[in-house]
C-alpha cells in the first residue's frame, strides 16, 4: 500500500446520515476499504463507533462502519481515523448547530 486517504465531511448536518469512505492506493491503482480489506475505525471520545444502541448522551457522531454512514448528532468537534495495514488516515469533523 502506497498511501491511504479517509473521506468524510468536513462539517455533516445535525441527523443526516452522510457517507464516510477510505481508500487505499497501491501503485496506479485505488481501491476502496471495504469487506475483505481490513480496517479498523477509530476517533476522539465524543464520536462512537459501532451499533447505535450503545450511543450515550455525550456522543457528537456515530459511525457505522458497517454501512459507512456518519450522523451528526449534537454540535462539537470529533476526530475520526481508519487504520489498515499499521497505516492511518485521519481528519477533523465539525458538527455546527445549523
Amino acid at each position: 500500500m502506497d498511501s491511504l486517504q479517509l473521506h468524510a465531511p468536513a462539517t455533516p448536518r445535525l441527523g443526516r446520515p452522510e457517507t464516510v469512505a477510505a481508500t487505499l492506493k497501491h501503485g496506479s491503482r485505488t481501491l476502496p476499504v471495504k469487506y475483505l480489506v481490513g480496517a479498523v475505525w477509530s476517533g476522539s471520545p465524543g464520536l462512537h463507533v459501532g451499533r447505535v444502541v450503545r450511543v450515550r448522551p455525550w456522543h457528537v457522531a456515530w459511525l457505522d462502519p458497517r454501512t459507512g454512514l456518519l450522523t451528526a448528532l449534537r454540535p462539537g468537534q470529533i476526530g475520526l481515523s481508519v487504520t489498515v495495514n499499521g497505516v492511518t488516515s485521519s481528519t477533523d469533523v465539525r458538527v455546527s448547530p445549523v
